[in-house]
């Protein structure tokens, strides 16, 4: 055999050996890639990435499908409502009904809200709450449709809250409310 044809079997024998090794390679990257997009999708299933995720989250901006499944995680008990959340969405629920020069957050209070909120009372505020007991007090007026001092009650969320917000200086009208829903929420 002359030299020239080994050469050319050995040149053939290595890009074989190459080739095949780099299809080999290529699958299995190929494999791995599937496996862990896959897994990746699934975990992706079981993470809430919606926001928002707690009542914290909760702004204008937030619609009311995203609205309500924060409150049902909350009173599902998947996610932990504080204190502090609690009265930053009633603070929040207070500016449809006042009026004030400053409304930096809304979220628009409707009967079914309201159960909402005194079901996550109920369920994650206790007595080891500072305001509990007002807080109760005054989701249980809202409940019975008694806003005669909700400026009252914003003022006092606001002072809880520890902000820099402006003070409800009135209660709305039925007109002006229906006004800043139409604004705010369309």
């Amino acid at each position: 055999m002359s030299i020239t044809r080994k050469i050319m079997i050995i040149v053939a024998s290595i890009s074989v050996v190459t080739i095949g090794s780099l299809t080999a390679y290529n699958l299995i990257n190929f494999n791995m890639t599937q496996t862990i997009r896959g897994d990746a999708g699934e975990l992706h299933g079981r993470i809430d990435t919606e926001k928002p995720n707690t009542i914290k989250e909760i702004k204008t901006e937030s619609n009311d499908k995203e609205i309500d499944r924060v409150m049902e995680r909350a009173l599902a008990g998947s996610t932990k409502a504080t204190q502090k959340d609690v009265i930053s969405l009633m603070h929040a629920m207070t500016h449809q009904k006042v009026i004030s020069n400053d409304k930096l957050n809304s979220v628009q209070m409707t009967p079914e809200r309201i159960k909402q909120l005194i079901s996550i009372l109920e369920s994650e505020g206790t007595v080891e709450w500072d305001h509990y007991s007002e807080l109760m007090e005054i989701a249980s007026k809202w409940r019975a449709g008694d806003f005669l001092k909700i400026n009252e009650d914003h003022n006092y969320l606001c002072e809880l809250e520890s902000s820099n917000h402006v003070e409800a200086v009135a209660v709305a009208t039925p007109e002006q409310e229906k006004e800043f829903i139409k604004k705010t929420w369309g």
